[in-house]
């Protein structure tokens, strides 16, 4: 669309056009990352909520076993995927569990 304007409009807007093209793509790059990041923690929690429901379902004791054993699997699942329970939750600015914080994009 440049091509079409004067030599001396296009030096000028050249610049202005080009930076605008690089926060979009770093925009991109913050929404595609806030992705990972939330696609991640719901695996995560998806996999806490399989243990715990296997865990209740196997242990009709009321002695606190089935929770405890149902903790020790999710943290022993995070440990196989490289996280640990503070990973989600310490980007979060607010204190609540969650994804993104961190990512600087915020809707």
């Amino acid at each position: 669309a440049l091509a079409n304007l004067p030599a001396e409009l296009q030096s000028h807007l050249a610049p202005m056009v080009e930076g605008i093209a690089e926060e979009v793509e770093s925009d991109a790059e913050n929404a595609r990352q806030a992705d990972i990041e939330e696609a991640a923690y719901l695996d995560k929690q998806q996999r806490r909520r399989k243990w715990r429901n296997r865990a209740k379902t196997a242990d009709d004791d009321d002695d606190g076993s089935a929770a405890a054993a149902a903790d020790a699997a999710a943290a022993a699942a995070d440990d196989e995927s490289g996280r640990s329970d503070g990973d989600a939750d310490a980007d979060r600015s607010d204190g609540e569990t969650g994804p993104g914080g961190s990512s600087g994009f915020d809707p």
